[in-house]
């Protein structure tokens, strides 16, 4: 049972170890909010450290917090965009649509 004391990234790394003893390491946890920004699921990104032709270079779990604990579940429903919150900070700016979190935290890091 998880405390709620255990940040995602805690949570991340503890219910992926084993993947990180497979030979992956974590890259990146990228968290999708609501309009308010509140966490609605995460999405945890890990790369092959060591090229293996057997194996995936990239694997993706989806991360979320119900009943009081962190589990590794797709989300439900509808699922919102990554980085709504900003998106809906200031209406006048221009929106790109790009493919993937990490092409959004590309342009996010060189303030576009």
């Amino acid at each position: 049972m998880t405390t709620t004391h255990e940040t995602s990234k805690q949570a991340a790394e503890r219910l992926t170890q084993y993947l990180q003893k497979d030979g992956y390491r974590l890259k990146k946890i990228h968290e999708y909010t609501d309009v308010k920004g509140n966490p609605v699921f995460w999405k945890i990104r890990h790369e092959l450290i060591i090229f293996n032709q057997d194996k995936k270079p990239k694997e993706f779990k989806f991360m979320r917090f119900e009943k009081g604990e962190y589990q590794l579940k797709a989300p439900e429903g509808i699922k919102p965009l990554y980085n709504l919150k900003s998106l809906t900070r200031d209406k006048t700016n221009d929106v790109f649509l790009v493919e993937g979190e990490k092409c959004v935290d590309c342009l996010t890091d060189f303030k576009i």
